[in-house]
């Protein structure tokens, strides 16, 4: 026996998506990944090869369409950090 009940098995935050398909397995608010949000930054300014990334499948997919240079991804949004386990 592990404490857990066989319903919430799978589902350790109990927000109805399977943990293997839970972005945040641990964090009922939170259950899908969204980049939509984003903000590109290329890190060699001035550069003729700046970044090519596409948002793809309302956010959950980045594509990049091709090799640029070095280019970081940050959130315009909050990002809350919550481990309960």
């Amino acid at each position: 026996m592990d404490g857990t009940g066989d319903a919430c098995e799978g589902d350790k935050d109990s927000d109805g998506a399977r943990d293997i398909f839970d972005a945040c397995p641990h964090d009922a608010s939170c259950r899908d990944t969204d980049f939509s949000d984003v903000q590109l930054v290329n890190t060699v300014p001035g550069s003729e090869d700046p970044p090519a990334w596409e948002v793809r499948d309302q956010g959950r997919e980045i594509f990049q369409g091709s090799n640029t240079d070095a280019t970081v991804m940050l959130a315009r949004s909050e990002c809350r950090i919550k481990h309960s386990y």
